[in-house]
């Protein structure tokens, strides 16, 4: 049972006996203090009260002035209210900072994950709770990066190699990058009827196109350099033999074949004799 404790004007509680029978030891209550019990009983006089007891034989200290441990009770009720209120709005900041990291897993973005996570430390430094967010954006990265090296790993060839083999034909390359930051390589010849672009991370060849012109107006040169394009093209996509399809598809609307987990486009572009010859991982 807790207590409300009274003296003068001035009341605090609901307090706990031990707190009160303390001070009653001590001899810092005396006449003029009353007492009831926090269910709503009458007050009494400290001294008519269950805790008379405790103040027998310290009769010389009753009468004394109870104002220091009324006093004392305020300040450290005040402080205690200060202090939750305080933890309570730090809990739902924490909150806040919490739904922001699970806002970006849940978008698949563990980068973003991480910089919510750093807001999520100035507001809760919780051990526990920050080594969960933590576990869950380590997860987030691990599956992006899984998804990312299965999609990569899908073109049998390398840039460097397909790089190398365009050079020879006299094909310049320059580096870019797409809108989505993935590196980009492209190159043309001097005469711009050969163009080739190769797009992968590192040495990783993720998607591949040729653009090229073949028509009857064209220099004997060109066409045998392009016919020879194509056929490095399918064969180092991984289609060997796979010009007969290409050179099939020529003149025709746009057509795609998949071949080993590679998928093929051919389309022309315009009626002018040009046309682009793609390739890509099937599902990509």
């Amino acid at each position: 049972m807790r207590w409300y404790v009274m003296s003068g004007t001035e009341t605090i509680g609901p307090v706990g006996a031990d707190l009160i029978a303390e001070y009653l030891k001590k001899g810092a209550l005396g006449k003029g203090t009353f007492v009831r019990d926090e269910a709503g009983g009458a007050w009494m006089p400290v001294e008519q009260s269950p805790f008379s007891g405790m103040i027998v034989g310290r009769r010389s200290r009753i009468g004394a002035k109870p104002w220091p441990i009324i006093t004392a009770f305020l300040v450290i009720a005040t402080v205690a209210v200060a202090f939750w209120a305080v933890r309570g709005k730090q809990a739902a900041e924490c909150e806040r900072a919490e739904a922001a990291v699970h806002a970006k897993l849940a978008a698949n973005d563990p980068a973003g994950a991480r910089a919510a996570r750093s807001a999520a430390w100035a507001a809760c430094q919780d051990a526990v709770r920050l080594s969960e967010l933590d576990r869950e954006t380590v997860d987030a990265e691990a599956k992006v990066a899984a998804a990312a090296s299965a999609r990569r790993a899908s073109l049998p060839s390398t840039i460097s190699a397909l790089r190398q083999w365009f050079e020879n034909i006299g094909v310049d390359f320059e580096r870019s990058r797409l809108a989505d930051d993935t590196p980009r390589l492209f190159g043309q010849t001097p005469d711009n009827m050969t163009l080739v672009e190769l797009i992968g991370h590192g040495d990783l060849l993720e998607r591949a196109s040729l653009t090229f012109g073949l028509s009857n107006e064209l220099p004997p040169e060109v066409m045998v350099r392009n016919s020879g394009a194509i056929i490095a093209f399918m064969r180092e996509t991984g289609w060997g033999g796979g010009q007969r399809w290409a050179i099939d598809s020529i003149g025709k609307s746009a057509v795609t074949e998949t071949h080993n987990g590679v998928t093929y486009e051919m389309r022309p572009i315009g009626d002018v004799g040009v046309f682009v010859l793609s390739a890509q991982p099937s599902g990509y």
